[in-house]
């Protein structure tokens, strides 16, 4: 026999015959993990035989859905599995394809009433390398820290971990504040405030985008509806961001029009941020979802205008309401030229398509100057203020305080 029978998988005699064949048409970056999977040969010991069955099953179907990507699975023994990566069908590089394997057997299974968490201790050889594993011990502990993290994100909704934080968007003229971007903060019981860039990237990968971003737009329309109500200033628009992930997986206009009922919150006030990388996914549904967010009376933005995949064409056709440059022309707009450049046609273009332009990542004095004579209106950056909690957001909107730093003595 070459199956095993606890997880349908080939038993060690079978995988291993099949990766023989295998291994003659290999690509030097092709992969070998192997990995234990702690704790699942004591399950029938601590929580009885059915229990084990159904983790060791469980596990088997997660390891044969990777055979859609050109993989091969196997059960070495007890606790330890093999797979063989074969092609990019699970990323380009080694790392990509680690990443890749934990997410989709790193989770809490359900399992008839009960449940079960995954954890592993995981090593790799490419075919190249096949002497020699290149993942060292700093790799494995940095994969087996995602793995934590990845759980403890599965778990930060529901534990109420998640914040929001405001940066306000000002009249580069006049420092009058007239905008607001939400961005979310994670606020890990052991690991203190994460920023976006510590697990977004992850939520995006692992799906997990999906929840976080409902939530975001929910509680930025939250905060914005207990602002009106509470009749202490005037509310600026507030912009959210939705993910590339997010916008091709989810209805998005459909959830905003949840919490725009839910909360009562003017669609005036709320501008949806999408990423040039829209534009790689299908083009008549991405207008078409653009569309039916504009006709809810939202306004929908731009963000990184410059960096990826927008061409004229798309601007043309896609109704946005504003477009934001990019920080990395902002930064050096003083000190290169095709930089300057790139800032003053996209002012330029703004005007014929008559859509308004925000620049990020403002930090100095001189770039806030530059900017100005170009004729843009609207910045945002450390140089006015950083994100802000949402009570000093709002005491600052009240006050009427100008960010526009002073000229020096």
């Amino acid at each position: 026999l070459v199956q095993d029978s606890q997880t349908g998988l080939p038993n060690r005699e079978g995988f291993l015959a099949e990766l023989a064949t295998r291994l003659p048409s290999a690509d030097p970056d092709d992969c070998l993990f192997a990995f234990d999977i702690v704790g699942l040969a004591e399950l029938k010991e601590i929580r009885g035989p059915d229990l084990s069955h159904a983790a060791f099953a469980a596990v088997g179907t997660q390891l044969a859905e990777l055979c859609e990507h050109g993989c091969i699975a196997g059960r070495m023994d007890s606790e330890r599995f093999c797979v063989f990566v074969q092609g990019a069908g699970m990323g380009e590089t080694p790392e990509e394809r680690l990443r890749t394997l934990t997410l989709r057997l790193s989770h809490e299974y359900q399992l008839s009433g009960d449940s079960f968490s995954v954890r592993m201790t995981i090593g790799a050889v490419r075919v190249a390398d096949a002497s020699s594993a290149f993942f060292n011990t700093q790799v494995q502990s940095d994969a087996h820290e995602r793995v934590r993290l990845y759980e403890s994100l599965q778990k930060a909704i529901a534990a109420d971990e998640f914040v929001l934080e405001f940066q306000p968007k000002v009249d580069l003229a006049s420092g009058e504040i007239v905008g607001g971007e939400a961005l979310v903060r994670w606020q890990h019981p052991e690991l203190g405030k994460l920023p976006p860039s510590r697990f977004i990237p992850l939520a995006e990968e692992s799906g997990l985008i999906v929840p976080i971003g409902n939530w975001v737009m929910a509680e930025a329309m939250r905060f914005l509806s207990a602002w009106e109500r509470e009749g202490k200033g005037r509310p600026v628009p507030i912009s959210v961001n939705v993910s590339n992930a997010q916008f091709d997986r989810e209805p998005v206009d459909r959830t905003l029009t949840e919490c725009l009922k839910a909360t009562g919150v003017r669609p005036e006030l709320v501008i949806v941020e999408l990423t040039e990388s829209v534009f790689s996914l299908d083009f008549n549904e991405t207008v078409k979802k653009i569309n039916r967010i504009r006709d809810l009376g939202l306004k929908v933005s731009l963000d990184d205008f410059g960096t990826g995949y927008s061409s004229l064409s798309y601007l043309n056709l896609m109704n946005f309401d504003e477009l934001k440059i990019d920080g990395s022309f902002v930064r050096r707009i003083s000190s290169d030229l095709v930089s300057h450049s790139i800032v003053d046609m996209t002012l330029r273009l703004s005007r014929t398509l008559n859509v308004s332009v925000t620049a990020e990542g403002i930090e100095t004095e001189d770039q806030r100057l530059a900017l100005v004579a170009l004729g843009c209106v609207t910045g945002q950056g450390y140089l006015f203020a950083r994100s802000l909690p949402p009570e000093e957001f709002k005491a600052m909107v009240a006050r009427r305080r100008r960010l526009v730093a002073l000229p020096q003595a």
